[in-house]
């Protein structure tokens, strides 16, 4: 036997590959030799004996396996891979919305959701998308604006599988889940004393994760200040309903500045709007005089007073007083 283990040590200093090492490991194990004193006899190396039992050519020695470079590779891996996976799932989550006129961007970490599609992974990865693809994806379209719904989330705990992180990290190792298992349950040394990374039978990995949301609504209004005319704003003024806004008067929502002007005669029609904006009633517009443009309004206020105002192209703005109607 002597003899023997002479040849395998001679062949495995001449040829130091896993094949050799694994023999001659075999051929100590069958004198009675523990892993400690092979291992401290020096022969085969502590990286071949590394390399053994990541191939799963010999047995694990947890001892020895804790403090190798695979295990500490193993373990940084799946640190980073559940924060990532973590906040891939909270923007996800937090960016998802069920209305229609809605869009909401959530942003965790390097992870980027919209409406709770991601587009952009934790990993900073994109999702199946060209860059140019992305940026088109999170431009928000002219005609939504941005609300105060959004902002910051502090902190959210999210729940990862165990076996996704395992079956990745194996993958990308190109090592059993085993292997991956035991470093992540056996980890506690290389972690300065903590628990292991991934107790015995444990399916599920929590971690918390912070992030911030934006939140875009449909601007009912953006028709109106796209009106090319004062003809196209008569029209869609008039189109627009009172409980389309859940009971609001939408007009009341009207941003004066972004009104466009057409010269002094929109400069009136600012001011008469303005001045009976926070009226609640109809709006009508009389243009079937085209020299000059005739413009009337009619508003009631509870049902009790009705205002007319009158606007021409050739006239100042006018108001006329106030009156009292029946209930």
């Amino acid at each position: 036997m002597d003899e023997q283990l002479r040849q395998l040590e001679r062949l495995l200093a001449a040829d130091p590959n896993l094949e050799n090492a694994a023999k001659l490991y075999l051929a100590y194990t069958r004198t009675g030799q523990d892993f400690e004193t092979i291992r401290e006899a020096g022969t085969i190396s502590e990286g071949l004996l590394e390399q053994l039992m990541v191939q799963e050519l010999i047995p694990i020695d947890e001892d020895f396996f804790q403090d190798t470079e695979t295990c500490e590779n193993i373990l940084s891996r799946a640190e980073t891979l559940v924060e990532e996976s973590a906040n891939d799932s909270a923007a996800q989550a937090w960016s998802n919305t069920e209305e229609e006129n809605e869009i909401i961007i959530a942003y965790f970490g390097d992870a980027v959701a919209i409406n709770g599609n991601l587009l952009r992974g934790g990993d900073g990865e994109l999702i199946h998308l060209s860059e140019e693809e992305y940026q088109k994806q999170v431009e928000i379209p002219e005609d939504f604006r941005l609300t105060s719904g959004g902002g910051r989330v502090p902190c959210v705990e999210e729940e990862i599988s165990a076996e996704h992180i395992v079956s990745i990290i194996a993958e990308e190792m190109e090592v059993s889940p085993n292997i991956v298992e035991e470093c992540l349950q056996k980890g506690d040394r290389s972690r300065g004393g903590h628990p292991p990374f991934l107790g015995k039978e444990q399916s599920e990995l929590y971690t918390e994760v912070s992030g911030e949301t934006e939140k875009y609504k449909r601007d009912p209004l953006f028709s109106i200040y796209q009106a090319k005319s004062i003809t196209e704003l008569q029209e869609i003024v008039e189109g627009m309903l009172y409980d389309e806004f859940i009971g609001k008067d939408p007009r009341s929502g009207i941003d004066w500045d972004r009104i466009p002007h057409w010269g002094e005669e929109t400069i009136r029609v600012d001011n008469l709007l303005r001045e009976t904006n926070n009226w609640e009633g109809l709006l009508s517009w009389d243009t079937t005089v085209e020299d000059p443009i005739f413009l009337h309004f009619v508003m009631s206020h509870d049902g009790k007073r009705t205002i007319e105002t009158s606007l021409s192209r050739e006239s100042d703005l006018s108001k006329s007083d106030a009156e009292e109607t029946p209930d």
